[in-house]
């Protein structure tokens, strides 16, 4: 706003949205030939919150943090409004989003079991496919199974014919889709606890099939789901998986056996002389934009690289290296499949960095690749 700010001109106010919960305001020292020599500048500032940022929620004029693992939308009003992050995932910070948990701990009962998978792990990332569910209460997985007597339950599923109980001695297979969440599960609620030590997953197909999977089970006392299991390698070119739930040979049951999907430092972070443009496509003003378009014209470089995030993307043509060349890219990115991710969904599977692009888009994240 134009200084200075008199009682004669009508008050002037700002509004806007703050990043990470800060904010700053810069006033420039009175100038001019009519400001008399020693001037001094008074300001007044009020503030009003009437907009928080995700994982909060605005009450009594105050933004307050959503309950542990607890997510909410930008803009909440409520705590009725916070969630808790699904089962297998936590809140790494209080402004994350919900990631993958690698951590898992054996249980003795349980009325509910169920099997569960994000898309990263999917063959394709919009349907599993299983023809049966075995659940065994040895670990070699021997024997007769447990009897399928409970309800069998689904993240989702392709509709009549393809529903969980098709997985469990239906005759068909679970076609198999996500929940509100992208995430797929499919297991059984039974009437009174049981345990599961290993379970026999028959595939429908390697093309609708996943790599990695957690085995859960339901908690009574706190409504959630939990990690008792994590299987990886899984190979969907077999007409069955054997699961064991063996943790007298795996060691501590808090890690993951397969060390999925955390990464191990294995490359020198990006330099300046080796900073690339992103070659992905990003949203500017809900339109897909590359970085070749902040070029285009004269004084386009200035003008687009104004935009909230584009220097993060596109640091060469945006001549920011040393701020951005080992920064991610805050912006969505369009990957070959046409859907649109963040950096922060490449940081819960960095093997998705060998996915073409990404490398030059999430620096930081795929550094440690």
């Amino acid at each position: 706003m134009d200084c200075p700010n008199t009682s004669v001109a009508p008050m002037k106010s700002v509004s806007y949205k703050s990043d990470y919960g800060n904010t700053y305001v810069t006033i420039p020292p009175s100038s001019g030939l009519s400001v008399p020599a020693g001037s001094k500048t008074s300001v007044r500032v009020t503030c009003t919150l009437t907009e928080c940022l995700q994982n909060t929620y605005l009450s009594n004029g105050e933004c307050e943090q959503c309950p542990d693992n607890g997510w909410s939308d930008p803009g909440s009003t409520s705590v009725a409004s916070c969630e808790q992050c699904p089962g297998g995932t936590y809140l790494s910070n209080s402004q994350a989003e919900c990631s993958l948990s690698t951590e898992y701990s054996p249980v003795s009962s349980s009325k509910g079991w169920r099997l569960w998978t994000t898309t990263f792990h999917m063959y394709v990332d919009w349907s599993w496919d299983v023809e049966e569910i075995e659940f065994f209460a040895n670990t070699e997985c021997s024997g007769f199974p447990i009897d399928n007597s409970g309800e069998p339950i689904d993240s989702g599923n392709a509709g009549s014919g393809y529903d969980a109980a098709q997985a469990f001695g239906g005759g068909g297979f679970w076609g198999g889709r996500g929940d509100r969440s992208d995430l797929f599960w499919i297991g059984m609620m039974y009437d009174t606890g049981i345990q599961v030590q290993c379970v026999k997953l028959h595939n429908a197909g390697e093309d609708r099939s996943t790599s990695e999977l957690r085995v859960q089970a339901y908690n009574e006392v706190n409504g959630a789901w939990e990690n008792v299991w994590i299987e990886g390698n899984l190979d969907g070119a077999l007409d069955v998986n054997i699961i064991s739930l063996d943790y007298q040979s795996t060691g501590s049951p808090t890690e993951s056996p397969n060390n999925a999907p955390a990464g191990t430092p294995t490359k020198a972070p990006i330099v300046a002389s080796e900073c690339n443009d992103s070659p992905l496509k990003m949203k500017v003003n809900k339109k897909p934009k590359m970085c070749a378009w902040v070029l285009k014209k004269d004084k386009q470089t200035v003008k687009g690289c104004g935009k909230p995030g584009v220097k993060s993307h596109c640091p060469v043509a945006c001549e920011s290296l040393d701020e951005y060349c080992t920064s991610d890219s805050t912006k969505r990115i369009q990957l070959n499949n046409g859907k649109w991710k963040s950096c922060k969904w490449v940081k819960i599977n960095v093997s998705r960095c060998d996915k073409k692009g990404v490398f030059d888009t999430c620096r930081e994240t795929c550094a440690t690749v």
